[in-house]
């Protein structure tokens, strides 16, 4: 049965409700439940386990697969390693804070492991801790996964407005044809009386009011069906020459045919979210990151594209945050039918193998500093036949 030590951090203080690690040879029993308060908000997190001799350190990541909701990042469940469990005694476990890969702040605690005779260890019986790499790997894999989801829940609300627009739409041509009827009943009261010529002027202004809600409603219904078009993935480029630019509202403008148009889409996610980039779309079948892709900000290409160029990787002006670099975008096969193509930067390192850029797959590629290179990492999915 699973335990569940809780703790508490509280800027340096910690409170937790236990202090029973279990016992010798357990494995995978029991966790802890970490919640930070706001002060941790703006930190990288590792927990370190050391054994009863405080030997074998063993350093868990705190990330995506760590929280207990993937929405919120003040709470993590951590399981104690096996490693540090193979001895009778107290272990002890570090917490601490990283930016820029320095520690910024941390603490440290115990816990005990009681004595059970003739055991194995626990390191005998599961498989060790994963390393940083792969700790890292699984954190892109999760990440990708949710934006996945992200998106395909996107693209059910577009779809699902669009339907209500064109509800909307069809009532406004019933209200139209409503008013016209009432503006010409109005017309043959009008020689009766002062009375009917008050109505006829009533019934005439109701009827300019509906004419123009159902121009509205028209236009909403058509702006509502095109976005939903573009969300489920068959959007168009735009007229050649013609490129979206980013008006100063932080909206996307796009040329319709004769002028360009604000979409209503940002540019931009959402700041103030920690341990997430700055998010930014961009639309269109080539993506050239001139003069390179920004610090700490995720660029997500709304259309399948057949040409990516990275020039450079721009670096922050502020030493003291973390670096990291990502693209999100799906492949298909340029117009004179040669697989799609992706260039990076010649000081790029791929850390598994060099990717293979393929049709009808989404690739998320993720780029962090590691010495005078770019270490880089990139996981990939294949579209559903759907």
């Amino acid at each position: 049965m699973e335990r569940i030590i809780d703790i508490k951090v509280c800027g340096s203080r910690v409170i937790k409700d236990g202090d029973s690690a279990g016992n010798q040879g357990e494995a995978n029993v029991t966790k802890l439940r970490i919640t930070f308060d706001e002060e941790w908000s703006e930190y990288t997190k590792k927990v370190t386990f050391f054994d009863a001799y405080g030997a074998n350190p063993t350093v868990i990541s705190l990330n995506l697969n760590n929280r207990e909701d993937i929405s919120d990042s003040s709470i993590y469940l951590v399981p104690i390693p096996p490693e540090c469990l193979t001895e009778q005694g107290k272990i002890s476990f570090v917490v601490e804070g990283e930016i820029d890969n320095k520690i910024a702040r941390g603490f440290t605690d115990s816990l005990k492991v009681g004595h059970v005779p003739s055991t194995n260890g626990a390191i005998n019986s599961v498989n060790p801790t994963a390393s940083d790499l792969a700790q890292y790997q699984a954190q892109l894999e999760a990440k990708f996964d949710w934006f996945l989801i992200e998106s395909q829940e996107a693209a059910k609300q577009a779809h699902d407005s669009a339907l209500n627009a064109a509800e909307y739409a069809s009532n406004a041509v019933q209200a139209k044809s409503e008013a016209q009827n009432a503006a010409s009943t109005a017309g043959e009261f009008a020689a009766d009386s002062e009375n009917s010529r008050i109505e006829a002027e009533k019934a005439k202004t109701d009827s300019q009011k509906y004419a123009s809600e159902s121009k509205t409603y028209a236009e909403r219904a058509e702006e509502a069906a095109k976005r939903a078009e573009n969300a489920g993935g068959g959007g168009g480029t735009g007229e050649p020459g013609k490129s979206p630019y980013i008006g100063d509202n932080g909206n996307w403008f796009e040329y319709n045919g004769t002028q360009y148009v604000d979409t209503g889409v940002k540019a931009q996610g959402e700041d103030g979210k920690p341990g997430f980039p700055t998010i930014k779309y961009y639309s269109g079948d080539i993506l050239w990151a001139e003069p390179g892709l920004y610090p700490n900000e995720e660029v997500r290409c709304v259309n399948p594209v057949y040409s990516v160029i990275i020039d450079s990787f721009v670096r922050s002006e502020d030493t003291t945050l973390s670096e990291s670099w990502s693209i999100t975008f799906t492949c298909k096969n340029a117009p004179d039918g040669y697989p799609p193509s992706v260039s990076v930067p010649e000081n790029v390192e791929w850390a598994v193998a060099d990717p293979v850029f393929t049709e009808g797959y989404t690739y998320y590629l993720s780029f962090i500093p590691f010495g005078e290179k770019i270490l880089g990492i990139w996981v990939a999915k294949e579209l559903s036949a759907e």
